[in-house]
């Protein structure tokens, strides 16, 4: 666990989807506030500056601190308050994007099929992101995304549950 206790400032919220600085790295908050509100943690995803192409990796542009967020490396942060060490925040499509890709991990494999794909698409000028069962094939999450996340993400994913 890392502890953020530099820079203190009473009664502060990280927020969902804010962009935060701590040790010389930078990180985005998945969590709610109603975990800080009783437990004092924070749950992130760090953001590393790489070109690499992986597809649990959220490219992160246009904003003060830019690279990917490593989705499927989260960690839980205690701090006492860190206000002065919030660096920008994600809009709401790029936050509902990498919340909707955390959740991948977390699917009950017990109830679904050992295969879930992930694809995006472009249907009559609009673009999606779709969320596959293998067996049977079933569409079980769409949503509709902006072209700049469609660019981003034009490659088909398979995740291996088991």
């Amino acid at each position: 666990m890392i502890y953020l206790t530099t820079m203190t400032m009473e009664n502060t919220m990280i927020r969902q989807g804010d962009i935060i600085s701590y040790q010389d790295n930078y990180c985005v908050c998945l969590s709610n506030t109603s975990i800080q509100r009783y437990s004092n943690i924070v749950i992130v995803a760090p953001i590393i500056k790489s070109n690499h192409k992986y597809p649990l990796y959220y490219p992160l542009s246009g904003y003060k601190v830019e690279g990917l967020i490593l989705i499927d490396q989260l960690k839980s942060l205690e701090f006492t308050s860190i206000r002065s060490m919030i660096v920008d925040s994600l809009n709401d499509e790029d936050l509902a994007n990498v919340l909707h890709l955390s959740k991948l991990m977390f699917d009950n494999e017990r109830t679904s099929s050992n295969n879930v794909y992930v694809r995006v698409s472009q249907e009559q000028g609009s673009y999606y992101l779709s969320k596959y069962q293998d067996k049977p094939r079933m569409l079980l999450d769409k949503k509709e995304i902006s072209k700049e996340v469609y660019d981003k993400y034009q490659y088909r994913l398979k995740l291996i549950l088991d």
